[in-house]
C-alpha cells in the first residue's frame, strides 16, 4: 500500500535579490531611519508564552538515562523501560539501573503489552524480548524504505507505524503481517502525509480501534484495526488549543479516561486534550526543555502521571497533575 507524492518545489530567488533584501536589513533600520521590522517573522516569544493558567501539571521527578540518544520509553509500574543508542535499560523512579540489554541494532522505539512481552522498532524490523529480557524474535523486514517510528501493542493485535513507507502494519502477536492501514482511500485521498520521522499510534482496549497522527495534516486519526477511518480531530494553529509547524504532534498517548497527551517539534509543548479531542490544559512548555530539544517519547502512569522522554536532557522527566483546592482540579 505504498503510495507516491509530488513533491512540490520552490523556485529559488535570483541571488541579486537575495543580496539586496541581505543589504535593506543589514542595519537593521529602514530607509526613513526607523528599526526594521521582518513582516514574514514569526514572533517566538509571544507564540511561546502560555497562559499560566493552563499549566495544570508540574514536573515532581527527572530520572536520568545513561544514553548519549534516548529514542523511546514505556512504563511498566514502577519500572521504566527507556531505549537509546543499542541498548535496551530498565530503570527504577530513583534511577537504578535494573538491567541493560544489548540490541541487534539501534532502536527507534518500544511498547509493552499487558503479558510484559516488549517490542522493540529496530529501524526497518521489530525484535521481540520476554518480561525477564530474553529475546523471543525477530520479524521480517520492512524493506529498505522502512522507518519503524512507534509500536502499539494491544490483547488482540500489534500495530507499528512505518513513516518511510507511510503507512501502518497490523500484525499477529507472533509478528504475521494481517494487513495496513493507510494509503489512498475515498473518505482519505491523500492518506497518510508524513514530511518527517515522526508517526505515532496508540490503541486501547482489546485493539478493535487505534489512533494514528498524522502529522502533515495536524491531526489524530481513529481508524478500524482493519482500516477503515472512524473520525479524526485537530487543527493547524499557532494557538495553543492547535498544532503548528510542519509535522505535529510527533508523539501521543492516551490516559485511562481516554485522554490524549500530545507532544510538538519546533515549538515544544506538551498538552492534554479530552478523548472528543477539545483542548484541556497545558503539561510543559518550550521554556521547560533546552533549546532545541524534540522528539519527545510519552507514555502514562497508572496513576495518572505524564512521563516525557527528553532527549537533549537525557533524561525521563515525570509530570503530575496539579490538585486544586478541595482535592480536585
Amino acid at each position: 500500500m505504498d503510495r507516491s507524492k509530488k513533491k512540490s518545489q520552490t523556485p529559488l530567488l535570483p541571488l541579486a535579490m537575495i543580496l539586496i533584501t541581505a543589504a535593506s536589513v543589514s542595519g537593521c533600520f529602514n530607509e526613513k531611519g526607523n528599526p526594521y521590522v521582518n513582516p514574514y517573522q514569526y514572533d517566538i516569544d509571544n507564540l511561546a508564552r502560555i497562559d499560566t493558567s493552563l499549566l495544570r501539571y508540574k514536573e515532581t521527578n527527572r530520572i536520568p538515562v545513561p544514553f548519549d540518544r534516548p529514542t523511546g520509553i514505556a512504563v511498566d509500574g514502577n519500572k521504566v523501560h527507556v531505549t537509546g543508542d543499542r541498548s535496551l535499560v530498565t530503570i527504577t523512579s530513583n534511577g537504578e539501573v535494573l538491567r541493560r540489554i544489548s540490541l541487534d541494532g539501534r532502536p527507534t522505539c518500544i511498547a509493552q503489552d499487558v503479558e510484559g512481552v516488549i517490542y522493540i522498532g529496530i529501524t526497518e524490523h521489530v525484535s521481540t524480548y520476554s518480561a525477564d529480557g530474553s529475546r523471543t524474535g525477530v520479524w521480517a523486514s520492512l524493506g529498505n524504505k522502512a522507518v519503524i517510528t512507534s509500536i502499539a501493542a494491544s490483547p488482540l493485535y500489534v500495530f507499528v507505524a512505518d513513516a518511510g513507507n507511510r503507512h501502518i502494519c497490523r500484525y499477529t502477536k507472533e509478528g504475521r503481517l494481517l494487513g495496513h492501514i493507510g494509503g489512498s482511500t475515498p473518505s482519505e485521498p491523500d492518506g497518510f502525509l508524513i514530511p518527517s520521522p515522526y508517526f505515532d499510534v496508540a490503541t486501547a482496549g482489546d485493539g478493535r480501534e487505534i489512533w494514528a497522527a498524522n502529522t502533515g495534516k495536524h491531526r489524530i486519526q481513529r481508524y478500524k484495526a482493519e482500516g477503515k477511518l472512524i473520525s479524526s480531530w485537530g487543527v493547524r494553529s499557532t494557538a495553543i488549543e492547535g498544532f503548528c509547524g510542519c509535522c505535529n504532534p510527533i508523539h501521543f498517548t492516551l490516559l485511562e479516561d481516554g485522554s490524549f497527551v500530545t507532544a510538538e517539534k519546533g515549538l515544544p509543548r506538551v498538552k492534554v486534550y479530552t478523548p472528543q479531542g477539545d483542548f484541556r490544559c497545558v503539561v510543559a512548555g518550550h521554556e521547560d526543555f533546552p533549546i532545541g530539544s524534540t522528539g519527545f517519547d510519552l507514555a502514562s502512569g497508572d496513576n495518572g502521571d505524564i512521563f516525557v522522554l527528553d532527549p537533549a536532557g537525557k533524561a525521563v522527566r515525570i509530570y503530575s497533575e496539579i490538585k486544586r483546592e478541595g482535592g480536585s482540579e
